[in-house]
């Protein structure tokens, strides 16, 4: 076998600057010292407003949402919560909180 099949460890996302400079000034605008939380609409509506580009389809489908791990590793516990399937009237939410040491 001439391939080797990928690991989870080996997937890297291409998140663009503007999405990791939106979640930190949004870790900075919310942190107090425990958990807090902000909205994925949040998130790219700032982003929007520093002159990213990208419209909010994109930001999906380029998986640029897909930035838990990067802060995981930095010391953050992140979980993402979403609508159930068909639930319109939910919005999407990432919850940060510094792991315990």
């Amino acid at each position: 076998m001439g391939v080797k099949p990928i690991s989870p460890d080996e997937v890297v996302y291409n998140i663009p600057d503007f999405v990791i400079e939106s979640v930190n000034q949004m870790i900075r605008n919310k942190y107090r010292g425990k958990s807090f939380s902000f909205k994925a609409k949040e998130l790219i509506a700032l982003g929007q407003s520093t002159g990213a580009t990208g419209s909010n389809k994109d930001w999906y489908e380029e998986k640029w949402m897909d930035f838990e791990n990067i802060y995981r590793e930095m010391g953050w516990d992140v979980n993402y919560e979403q609508a159930s399937y068909g639930d319109s009237n939910f919005d999407a939410y990432y919850e940060f909180s510094p792991k315990k040491k």
